[in-house]
């Protein structure tokens, strides 16, 4: 089970595109064309990477936290802050002050 955030329809994968070495666009998805509509598109998400729960085995098994299957359990984009950057820091600190932490 990995935490995840929903992601904007602007950024689903189906109308992002992968630059080719001829210059051309491929969709993400390989597919020949883009679903057109906003309201057609499926959802889609990505980790944010606050939570992972895996079995011992799993890991063994496949040298990854990853197995076969994988869950998401979608948390608040606004309750939620990777660190990685000084400025993401000070978000952090931010948050945590908002709460009375």
């Amino acid at each position: 089970m990995i935490s995840i955030h929903r992601v904007p329809a602007h950024f689903n994968p189906h109308w992002v595109y992968f630059g080719q070495s001829d210059g051309c666009l491929q969709l993400s998805t390989g597919e020949s064309q883009p679903i057109p509509r906003r309201q057609e598109l499926p959802p889609a998400f990505h980790r944010s990477g606050s939570i992972y729960v895996s079995r011992t085995s799993t890991i063994s098994q496949y040298q990854s936290r990853y197995g076969r299957r994988i869950v998401g359990y979608e948390t608040p984009t606004e309750n939620s802050c990777n660190i990685d950057t000084m400025d993401d820091w000070a978000r952090a600190e931010a948050l945590v002050a908002e709460r009375g932490g």
